[in-house]
């Protein structure tokens, strides 16, 4: 094993966290991390130093359990974790996919990043993460994208077979009140669809005009100035011509 280290109780935790996440979440988050800024890499660089004890440039999965030994975290969870994390040929932890770990923990998700990553993955600017988008961009079978579009959808229960910039933000969010927002606007939209799509009713919203209807208009017209409202007339309604 590697040789003890001081570790960031809170890294740990995120890297153990991010092992057990869905599939999806944690490719999205991958997608973030390659949208990260300077700036905002080097926000983790030091946390990453500190488990890279050997300064290879990577972590080892000796060097992850000597972190998260001392976190009381059992050797088959760090396997699993290492599993994780290790999406490279050569059984190592590369800082990338450390940075995927530490995203919405250690570096905020904030609109810019949400967004960069859904035209990422919006392949054909149609403002929807489609299937065949998921399919071109994670190579993942039709059962498993199938799998990616219900997992985001049952958030909201609103199913179209793709993904909308709103139901994305909110999945990587987990906010549950913008589900239940966007919800809702979907039931008043669908709503009124149907009101639109029925036979209209013949109402109308026009009654004869009179004589004094219409000299009591032109008055309160010629009385006011431009520009501010004609003076208050209780007793008098304008007629609908």
């Amino acid at each position: 094993k590697a040789e003890a280290c001081t570790v960031d109780a809170g890294v740990v935790e995120a890297l153990h966290q991010f092992a057990s996440l869905p599939k999806f979440r944690r490719c999205c988050m991958e997608l973030i991390a390659w949208s990260l800024s300077n700036e905002e890499r080097s926000k983790v660089r030091e946390h990453f130093l500190s488990l890279d004890t050997s300064r290879r440039g990577t972590i080892t999965l000796a060097e992850l359990q000597a972190a998260m030994d001392v976190a009381g975290i059992s050797d088959d969870e760090i396997r699993h974790t290492f599993a994780v994390l290790n999406t490279n040929p050569d059984h190592e932890i590369h800082y990338s996919d450390f940075l995927a770990a530490m995203v919405s923990t250690r570096i905020k998700m904030h609109d810019s990043l949400l967004a960069a990553t859904f035209k990422r993955f919006d392949q054909h600017n149609s403002g929807y993460i489609t299937k065949e988008d998921l399919q071109d961009i994670l190579g993942e079978s039709s059962e498993d994208v199938d799998q990616f579009i219900q997992e985001v959808e049952l958030k909201d229960g609103h199913q179209e077979g793709r993904i909308s910039y709103q139901e994305f933000v909110s999945y990587m969010r987990g906010d549950p009140q913008t589900h239940h927002a966007d919800k809702t606007v979907r039931v008043i939209d669908d709503q009124l669809q149907a009101q639109a799509d029925a036979p209209p009713v013949r109402t109308s919203l026009h009654r004869p005009s009179t004589t004094t209807d219409r000299s009591r208009l032109g008055s309160k017209e010629s009385s006011s100035s431009i520009g501010s409202p004609p003076p208050e007339d209780k007793h008098s309604s304008c007629a609908l011509t």
